[in-house]
Parts: C-alpha cells; structure tokens; sequence
C-alpha cells in the first residue's frame, strides 16, 4: 500500500502493549482532539487466540471516518505510529461488524459484545441497521 494514499474510512490495528499513547482513552483524547473523525468506535480484543489456539496479544482494532480525505502518513504521524498498522477501507459502515468478528469471514473467531465497543454514535444499532441493510439488499437481488 502507498503511504500517501488518500482516505477517509480507515481501521488501525495495534497491540496494546505497542499503543503509542499511554492507554486507550489517551488514544480517545488525541483522536477526537487532532482528527476530529465524524465517526470513530474502538474494540479492544483481548480473546482471541491464533490457529493453534494459543492466545494472541491483546490488540485494539480502530475504526475512523473522517470529515475529509487525507494522507495516510498524515494520520499515522497524528496517531504517533507507523502507516503499516493503518488500513484504508471503502466504507466505514462495512468495518464496522469486523470489530466484533461479526461478519462471514470471522464467525470461527470469539464473538465480542457490540456493547462493549467505545464509540462517538450508537455502534449497537448502527451495527444492526448494517446488518438489516445487507439482508434487504441480498433479498432484492435474489427477487430480479
């Protein structure tokens, strides 16, 4: 991935061992503070466990939409972290199961409470509203 890519939906991975702020409500604080995202919800996993069933270092997985497009460098420098642990996406609304391993592709993973998601919106029922989204959408195709 390029560095200077250009984003506005984004998910930050890191350990929590490596976060560069002292805690994650530091991370919150600059968050809010200096990329001032329309959206942003934050899951801290802390279950999961590799394909031999060894547990995996607690991590956080972040999800930002932002107000404006900007380089990717410019939110890792804000982060304090490297562009490797930054991930553009297509659409915030779609990274939004991921956080809890809610999707096809992570159902043999822990299941994590969307209540336990840290979030400037009600991530519960956005996550719900997604989902229902998606449900309606695969019903109309099947209906041509």
């Amino acid at each position: 991935m390029n560095n200077n890519s250009i984003i506005k939906s984004l998910m930050y991975v890191q350990t929590v061992d490596n976060l560069p702020h002292n805690d994650i409500d530091s991370l919150i604080k600059v968050i809010k503070r200096d990329l001032k995202p329309v959206r942003y919800a934050l899951a801290k996993h802390d279950k999961d466990v590799d394909d031999n069933g060894n547990p995996v270092k607690d991590h956080i997985h972040l999800a930002l939409e932002l107000n404006d497009r900007c380089r990717l460098n410019s939110v890792a420098k804000i982060l304090n972290d490297e562009p490797e642990y930054i991930f553009p996406c297509n659409s915030f609304d779609d990274i939004l199961p991921y956080l809890i391993h809610s999707t096809d592709n992570t159902s043999h993973k822990y299941y994590y409470s969307p209540y336990g998601v840290i979030a400037n919106f009600n991530y519960p029922n956005a996550l719900s509203r997604g989902i229902n989204k998606k449900k309606r959408n695969r019903t109309n195709l099947r209906n041509r």
